[in-house]
């Protein structure tokens, strides 16, 4: 078994947007992605991030929600709170199979979306751009050149623009990276430790025209102790008493050393007066590198049976990371009227029996339950008689299955759906 095919057509898109002081970019952002997302989808989503603007920003906000409310959110923050807090927070709130990030500066063209969504469709965890002709003052060029240079080389993320604003997740993924500080310009970096695919695609750039920018030299300080953060989670998260301990035996090793060279070495009184504690305190700062390694590992432990579910990408003969689920939770029902009227809450999985109504009842349960659940999961159970009387291509994109299937197995097939796990029953 592996991970579902989510056709865009069928998909729930969404776009997390942080903005500061952006107020005459926002309508023209979202008429722009407006206008190519709805040739893909018309399932499509705006959650936008008022990170503190002083400006009128809000206000355009609130008039683009009331004028469509099925495609915009907001969130809006008392002060500012930086990008990574704001992407965060839009993360927790959007529901969409695929999740795009954008700046609200118009700087990112929203004309890439087909071409990211495209990639997105051959496998791709993370697709994130690369402002190949980078349209920026050379003082903010040259550094983040330079920084990115450096990021591949400590991280091993081969990528050309690893800060680029403009990227395209599937939704484990966002559900799975923790995003905090600045760890935005990380995500790549990060998506490696839980075993994510980043691609990069060259994108367009415009100058900024409206506003100013809100990064300073700081940013690059911040991104370069960031980047030995991300280094250190890659390859200590797990063993940090392997990073401590390096530590310690090296310091206690040189305090032994210079306690040795002190003892045999007719050096001057003065320069033993000045190196006479240097091995102790060496040897005592090992011992609390060894001590602190320690209480990592024990930290680690403990956190384990805590921790998000691991990034499993296939499964055999195992439950793997499947959410629970029993019978008491499966609701059953004897046609697509009973099946509409019994659906009064949220559902996950629809087993839909394709003789069970016709195809305007069918067409109708099925809008219901996106209206109730926009993620719940389809799958179609056909007879050899259904199957030879209608085209099975027109069903591409949900799932397929044919009876007779055992009631035991409903709720495994159910769980395979909410893990985007599809069987495709061959007839014998």
């Amino acid at each position: 078994m592996g991970t579902a095919f989510v056709p865009v057509q069928e998909s729930l898109v969404s776009f997390v947007i942080p903005f500061k002081d952006e107020e005459e970019t926002l309508e023209k952002l979202f008429r722009a992605i407006g206008d190519q997302v709805s040739k893909i989808t018309p399932r499509w989503e705006i959650i936008f991030v008022d990170d503190g603007s002083v400006d009128g920003g809000w206000s355009v906000i609130q008039r683009l929600a009331i004028e469509n409310p099925a495609n915009v959110k907001a969130i809006r923050f008392r002060r500012n709170m930086g990008k990574a807090d704001a992407l965060a927070t839009g993360w927790k709130e959007c529901t969409g199979d695929f999740v795009f990030t954008m700046d609200a500066d118009l700087q990112d063209d929203p004309e890439e979306i087909p071409r990211f969504l495209e990639k997105m469709q051959e496998g791709c965890d993370i697709v994130t751009g690369w402002k190949r002709r980078r349209l920026d003052p050379w003082h903010k060029v040259l550094p983040s050149r330079v920084f990115n240079f450096m990021l591949s080389k400590v991280n091993k993320v081969d990528l050309h623009d690893h800060n680029c604003g403009f990227k395209c997740y599937r939704r484990e993924v966002v559900e799975a990276i923790p995003m905090y500080g600045e760890m935005h310009r990380m995500v790549p970096s990060l998506a490696t430790i839980h075993g994510y695919r980043t691609v990069e695609i060259p994108v367009k750039h415009h100058p900024r025209v409206y506003g100013r920018s809100k990064y300073g030299f700081k940013r690059f300080l911040r991104g370069f102790l960031d980047m030995w953060t991300v280094s250190f989670l890659q390859n200590f998260r797990r063993r940090p008493f392997h990073f401590f301990g390096s530590i310690a035996a090296a310091m206690i090793a040189i305090g032994f050393l210079l306690a040795f060279l002190l003892v045999l070495l007719p050096l001057p009184v003065s320069v033993t007066a000045v190196f006479n504690t240097a091995p102790l305190t060496l040897m005592v700062g090992g011992l609390i590198a060894v001590l602190l390694g320690l209480l990592a590992e024990w930290n680690v432990h403990e956190s384990l049976g805590n921790t998000k579910l691991m990034p499993i990408a296939e499964t055999i003969g195992v439950n793997g990371n499947k959410p629970a689920l029993s019978w008491r939770s499966v609701i059953q029902a004897g046609s697509c009227a009973e099946a509409n009227a019994r659906m009064t809450t949220s559902i996950a999985v629809l087993l839909l029996d394709f003789g069970s109504g016709s195809a305007g009842e069918m067409i109708d349960l099925i809008r219901q339950a996106r209206e109730t659940s926009p993620h719940t999961r389809i799958i179609f159970l056909l007879s050899e008689s259904d199957a030879s009387s209608i085209d099975i291509s027109q069903l591409e994109p949900y799932a397929c299955l044919y009876k007779p299937i055992e009631p035991n197995s409903m709720v495994e097939l159910a769980l395979n759906a909410l893990n985007r796990q599809v069987l495709y029953a061959q007839r014998a």
